[in-house]
């Protein structure tokens, strides 16, 4: 049984995992994207809807990345240049991946029900051994390794810091603020995009909605990882966990289904809660 749980956990954690490390970039320049759950799903319903129409997996996973990074791009763009406020950026595009996905699968299948396939053999993509992780699992956790490297251990990764933590200092240094902040941003859409396609790789399908809060949770885990790549690979697990045990729950307790799917958001809530008082603390 802590086989299955352990299986399920790290399948769980894997789309949180990718949108906060993508969204990490985002606040180390100090501009936090709050889109990520509208990329997510944008990225899922892009990915889902071109395997249908190639049957290549690996384009369908490039062309929603390239989608969703352009939209990623065009939000800081908005921001830099027309000085709208980030955050009603962020809630706009959330608020159009629900509508433009509604639309296009109206307008290309003909429902709004889900995309469906019944051709993606998952075990040619990583699918396989006793714990039977997708390919994007492992990536996950080797962007998590990359990024550590990344924001540490290279003068880039010490530019984006420095723009976050002090931005006149940082435009006396003659950095280019607004390039790093669509590096980031751009970034943080490749990220939600690899969430989204393995979403749709691990169910074979596309349903609305089927972000699920996912890239709501992945803004509370960037601080309660204390905005460090292996803090949130930490925090992405645990909420995990608790989502897999909360799975496990519902057919071994006789206790609400509502109380049981709120388990894990019940979780993060007080985790947020014992993280603040101790940075007060601290």
């Amino acid at each position: 049984m802590y086989k299955l749980i352990l299986s399920t956990s790290i399948g769980l954690m894997t789309p949180i995992l990718l949108s906060s490390l993508g969204g990490l970039f985002t606040v180390l320049v100090g501009s936090l994207n709050i889109s990520l759950e509208g990329l997510i799903l944008i990225s899922a319903f892009i990915t889902a809807s071109t395997y249908v129409i190639t049957g290549n997996i690996f384009l369908s996973i490039f062309i929603a990345m390239v989608i969703t990074v352009l939209i990623a791009i065009i939000e800081i763009l908005i921001n830099l240049y027309f000085k709208a406020n980030i955050f009603i950026i962020g809630l706009g595009v959330n608020m159009f991946a629900v509508a433009i996905t509604s639309i296009l699968s109206m307008k290309m299948f003909g429902h709004k029900s889900g995309i469906f396939v019944d051709n993606l053999n998952i075990s040619e993509y990583g699918f396989n051994g006793e714990f039977m992780f997708n390919i994007i699992v492992y990536l996950s956790i080797a962007l998590c390794i990359v990024s550590y490297i990344l924001i540490y251990k290279t003068p880039f990764g010490l530019r984006l810091r420095a723009i976050g933590i002090d931005k006149s200092s940082a435009l006396a240094s003659n950095l280019n603020i607004k390039k790093y902040k669509i590096i980031a941003f751009a970034l943080s859409g490749a990220f939600a995009s690899l969430a989204g396609s393995y979403l749709f790789m691990t169910v074979s399908s596309y349903t609305p909605n089927m972000s699920a809060g996912k890239g709501w949770i992945a803004l509370v885990l960037i601080y309660l990882g204390y905005k460090k790549p292996f803090g949130i690979l930490l925090a992405s697990f645990i909420f995990a966990l608790s989502e897999a045990l909360s799975i496990y729950m519902q057919g071994a307790f006789d206790i609400p289904l509502d109380i049981i799917l709120a388990i894990p958001f019940i979780i993060s809530l007080l985790s947020i809660t014992i993280y603040s008082r101790f940075r007060k603390e601290f």
